[in-house]
């Protein structure tokens, strides 16, 4: 942990020294697998007033907002989804091809409970992007709210087969695996998830 926390304040050392857009980002992600998400939040927005068209930087800030909605008191929920309509406006202002843009009005449609708009809008990105797993994700998640286990499994998979790096798509389909009692597809699953993420001692642990 100490030799963690020292990688990272070089790493801010070093950014702070020669800064861009760029730096605050690769900033913000190392923040975030940390754990410390309010600094991540706020390396976010310094890299994306430095590039206002850094729309990874954007979608990065929208999920980080997204998991702040899902655990914020009634009162302040309309500033965060406030703060969201801002974001999805930077995002379309880079084009309608901008990483996230689709993945992040669908999230804003469901948190308005206008799933069948946003069901229409994921199916049209998986029409225009088949290879996204973000997409996937969402549809899996849709899927799982609603126990329709197969669609799940299905676009959990792809997830998995679209973005070979990420190791979530895995994790969750291992765990699912796993309560439909196929504890031999669970295990491969959790292997798999493993060596994309073989810093990770909390997915070594359920080895």
């Amino acid at each position: 942990r100490g030799e963690a926390e020292a990688g990272l304040q070089e790493m801010q050392a070093a950014v702070e020294q020669r800064e861009d857009a760029s730096g605050r980002f690769q900033l913000a992600i190392a923040l975030l697998r940390s754990e410390q998400r309010f600094k991540a939040h706020q390396a976010l927005r310094r890299a994306v007033t430095l590039d206002a068209d850094y729309a990874q930087a954007w979608n990065a800030l929208a999920q980080i907002t997204l998991e702040r909605l899902e655990t914020a008191p009634e009162v302040q929920k309309k500033a965060i989804l406030d703060e969201l309509h801002k974001i999805e406006a930077a995002l379309a202002k880079i084009g309608p091809k901008a990483e996230g843009l689709i993945e992040l009005r669908a999230q804003r449609l469901l948190l308005e409970g206008k799933e069948t708009e946003a069901n229409a809008l994921l199916q049209q990105g998986l029409k225009d992007y088949p290879n996204r797993a973000t997409l996937h994700m969402i549809i899996a998640a849709m899927a799982q709210r609603k126990g329709d286990n197969p669609t799940v499994l299905t676009h959990l998979q792809k997830a998995a087969d679209a973005d070979s790096e990420d190791a979530e798509p895995l994790v969750l389909l291992s765990g699912l695996l796993q309560n439909a009692g196929d504890t031999k597809a669970a295990a491969k699953a959790l292997e798999e998830a493993v060596k994309r993420a073989p810093f990770e001692p909390e997915l070594q642990a359920q080895l």
